[in-house]
């Protein structure tokens, strides 16, 4: 019924997806809407299916979602790095490499994040090429951090050759990847963010350090869980808790807990990104003894 009502145009790709998810049918939705694929459908039909099934993030959906990989329409293509890279499946990463010369920005943006997602060092270089030759630098921001996913060293040099770009994206994103690889280049990057007196540019400065490890990212992001602006001491928390520090996590519920109704929304926020459940919250909260 989920699948039909999609094909119907009856309902949406998010929608549809969300509550395949709910009900456990990811299997069932993903074999029926990969095979409506076989009959005659309007290019925003054929879109709708790959969005869903990008969005469905199951393992039935991998072989539809790797043939969309060399559709003619471009959207298509997008959608099926995107399913792919959010599916985990390493095996297409040369399908993926390929598109990062592709004719359509989307289509370069999403092989380049899902190469990330996979953290194959074996890509690095490709993804080092593509960014120099890069024309969009939202694209080129992308590819330079899926350079410090894929954890390998031997590139530090040539991200440093990004960091005298005229373009700030550009700056900033080659020294987040040179922070995940734990290069005192990025961390120098991201301390010189974090000391700015605009709280854009400090909040730009945590944000270089997500995906880095606490025991790297602690000396820059403490001070600044007493920072004026709110919204940086939230992400700073955040970012410190996901890259290990777990007591972070009590902290940032306790402050929104006893904050003020026009500052709740800024721990709230970064509460929401990490997609904690009721009963945790109480949990924590009641050790805490505030239940």
């Amino acid at each position: 019924m989920l699948a039909q009502a999609l094909l119907n145009g009856q309902a949406r790709p998010a929608a549809v997806a969300n509550r395949a998810s709910f009900l456990g049918q990811e299997v069932t939705v993903a074999s029926t809407l990969a095979n409506g694929l076989s009959a005659a459908l309007s290019p925003a039909q054929r879109r709708d299916i790959f969005e869903a099934l990008a969005l469905l993030k199951h393992p039935t959906a991998l072989a539809p979602l790797e043939a969309g990989l060399t559709d003619d329409d471009g959207t298509v293509r997008m959608l099926a790095a995107q399913g792919v890279g959010k599916i985990g499946n390493p095996k297409a990463a040369p399908k993926l490499a390929a598109l990062l010369s592709d004719k359509n920005p989307g289509v370069r943006k999403e092989a380049a994040r899902s190469l990330g997602m996979f953290g194959n060092a074996a890509w690095s270089k490709a993804l080092v090429k593509a960014a120099a030759a890069e024309g969009e630098s939202d694209v080129r921001a992308v590819m330079l951090v899926a350079v410090g996913l894929s954890k390998d060293r031997k590139q530090e040099s040539a991200l440093v050759r990004f960091l005298d770009s005229s373009s700030q994206a550009t700056r900033l994103s080659a020294g987040r990847a040179l922070c995940l690889l734990g290069s005192p280049k990025g961390l120098g990057v991201a301390k010189k963010q974090l000391a700015s007196a605009e709280p854009a540019e400090r909040l730009q400065g945590v944000l270089m350090l997500e995906g880095v490890a606490a025991g790297l990212s602690r000396p820059l992001l403490l001070p600044r869980l007493e920072d004026a602006d709110k919204a940086v001491a939230a992400a700073s928390a955040r970012v410190l808790y996901q890259g290990g520090e777990q007591p972070m996590l009590t902290w940032l519920l306790l402050q929104s807990f006893h904050a003020q109704s026009d500052d709740k929304r800024f721990w709230e926020r970064e509460l929401e990104t990490l997609r904690l459940s009721p009963e945790q919250r109480d949990a924590i909260l009641t050790k805490a003894g505030l239940r």
